[in-house]
């Protein structure tokens, strides 16, 4: 097949426009526009232009609005710069100039209101279709005749507001009100069932909350829910209500066909029952295509495998897995005290979900560390069931990780091993504070016999005492890669320190060794200075705070004669 060379210049004037439309006005009016006489003419043409008024480039937005006529805009953002009339000499005269025929999308971050109503007075045709308002005003009842007018005037689609509950107080829906979207901040469940049973046309909802009063479960019965309400999505952010307020905000949407859940608990409810939301949704949401959710739970647990293959089991049923396809994850993030279950795929959730943590999954029955973010995982990957067999930390690409003070335990260790069996990468390893004992310590030393990059090798505080070290010592008498080992305050003594000394007389790669605080005594000492003798690659090396005494001392001394150790701490020793 022939080789062309396709000039940009060369394509069609429509597609040249889509390419204008995923790039910003700036460019597209003060660079592109000047390259030449056709670019020139391609730009004048365009008549889809988006303006982001921000606290930047002043300058180039006063000439962007002297070039661009109003009617080929068809988004504005305005933000906090330009909302104070005193402070816009460009914003305010640009919507005065009038013939907006064309714009269908306005943004409007900021409290004066007064702009606001003043920039949509300067809309006069019926275009608009899209109108969001964050502002932090506790100017309720203005913002809801705002509002109310502009639902009037308009033909909106879609309403944003992030103002509180009281604006449904002042708030007005026109009979015909044509909106397909609304999103808001939090509303009563009086306002919630008003909207869906006044918005005949609303098919996606998204709130933070919903606020419920005592009385509203008792004025509900399923004979009230009307049947033709047309609401198909519905999505809580920050839910903090109890089951059955959620089941009572629910029965009245039979058609949904969508349903978004956050949820952050302080105690371990029937929110995390999977037997319960199978009940519910095959009684009262039959049309339920996709639910997608994430509950946390604030625990406190000894173990960071606590909870997951009981919290999972009941979403592991037929419903669940083989009618409705929903996978569920259930996990413990290993430096959150807490216990999490959500839904993939799972996207745009505002929580921490990238913490290191450990994950059992609903269609596997194995456990994976990773820290992945939740939403990394799009609705677009093919094979849901395959990504969950991808730990993170089996990515070509990790030289460095830090684990501790993560009570992961020995079967952490176990599956952390696992993890990394095949990475060729990892350089170094931080597992101090994580109580691995000497069964830990066992995996983590088939690792120093797998691995072929691993030089920093971190385990403090483990409890690793006598047989850890007999663990760590058959390790080492092969290990070539290994240049930094620190095992200090772990219970070590003097059986474990032979093992250790043992090692290093055949160990060629070891080059500091960290034995602080292990209760080493003169024989210890000994052991370590008869090693000594045959090692000629050990550096540094950490005896501080041991029993070695003057005689152990004078044993150290004397193999220092002897040896390449350039750098040794013993302060502290006791005498004996």
């Amino acid at each position: 097949m022939a080789i062309t060379n396709i000039s940009l210049l060369t394509l069609p004037v429509e597609l040249i426009h889509l390419i204008f439309d995923f790039c910003d006005t700036r460019s597209i009016v003060l660079s592109f526009r000047y390259a030449c006489k056709q670019c020139y003419t391609l730009v004048e043409s365009y008549d889809r232009f988006s303006l982001n008024f921000d606290s930047n480039s002043t300058t180039d937005y006063a000439t962007i609005c002297r070039t661009i006529q109003p009617s080929n805009i068809v988004s504005i953002n305005i933000s906090n710069h330009y909302a104070d009339r005193n402070e816009s000499p460009t914003l305010l005269p640009l919507f005065a100039r009038g013939q907006w025929t064309r714009l269908r999308s306005l943004t409007y971050h900021n409290d004066n209101i007064d702009n606001l109503e003043y920039i949509l007075q300067c809309i006069k045709s019926n275009c608009l279709v899209s109108l969001s308002i964050h502002s932090t005003t506790y100017q309720c009842g203005k913002i809801a005749a705002l509002i109310s007018s502009v639902l009037e005037r308009f033909n909106l689609g879609k309403l944003y507001m992030n103002s509180t509950v009281d604006i449904f107080r002042y708030l007005q829906w026109p009979t015909s009100c044509t909106l397909n979207h609304l999103e808001i901040h939090t509303c009563y469940y009086s306002d919630y069932v008003l909207i869906l049973n006044q918005l005949c046309y609303l098919k996606t909802f998204v709130m933070k909350n919903c606020v419920m009063n005592v009385s509203d479960g008792d004025a509900y019965s399923p004979s009230n829910a009307k049947l033709d309400v047309g609401l198909i999505s519905l999505t809580i952010c920050e839910c903090t209500l109890p089951r059955d307020s959620i089941e009572l905000l629910l029965c009245e949407t039979p058609l949904l066909r969508h349903f978004k859940l956050v949820c952050h608990r302080t105690t371990f409810d029937s929110i995390f029952d999977g037997l319960d939301w199978e009940l519910f949704i095959r009684n009262n949401l039959p049309a339920l295509e996709k639910f997608e959710f994430f509950f946390s739970y604030r625990c406190k647990r000894p173990d960071p495998f606590h909870g997951l293959s009981s919290g999972i089991a009941s979403f592991q049923s037929r419903f669940w897995l083989e009618e409705k396809h929903w996978f569920v994850v259930a996990a413990n993030p290993i430096k959150l005290p807490e216990f999490w279950l959500y839904t993939r795929p799972l996207s745009n959730i505002d929580y921490a979900t990238s913490q290191a943590r450990y994950e059992l999954a609903s269609i596997n029955d194995g456990y994976r560390l990773i820290a992945r973010p939740i939403d990394a995982i799009s609705h677009t990957d093919l094979n849901v069931q395959e990504t969950f067999s991808q730990p993170i930390f089996t990515v070509q690409t990790l030289t460095t990780l830090e684990l501790g003070y993560s009570r992961i335990g020995p079967s952490g260790a176990k599956y952390l091993v696992d993890a990394l069996r095949n990475n060729q990468t990892l350089t170094t390893l931080y597992l101090m504070y994580n109580d691995l004992e000497s069964e830990g310590v066992k995996y983590i030393t088939d690792l120093l016999r797998n691995n072929t990059t691993l030089a920093t090798l971190g385990l403090a505080d483990n409890r690793i005492k006598n047989l850890g070290a007999k663990y760590l010592a058959d390790a080492l008498k092969d290990n070539k890669t290994l240049m930094t080992l620190d095992v200090k305050r772990n219970g070590i003594e003097v059986e474990g320190v032979e093992y250790l000394a043992n090692a290093l007389k055949y160990n060629t790669t070891l080059t500091t060794l960290d034995l602080r605080s292990n209760g080493i005594d003169k024989r210890g000492a000994k052991y370590i200075a008869d090693a000594l003798l045959k090692n000629m690659t050990l550096q540094t090396l950490y005896l501080a705070f041991n029993q070695i005494g003057d005689l152990g001392s004078q044993y150290m001394a004397n193999a220092l004669q002897h040896n390449n150790v350039t750098f040794i701490i013993c302060y502290n020793s006791s005498n004996s």
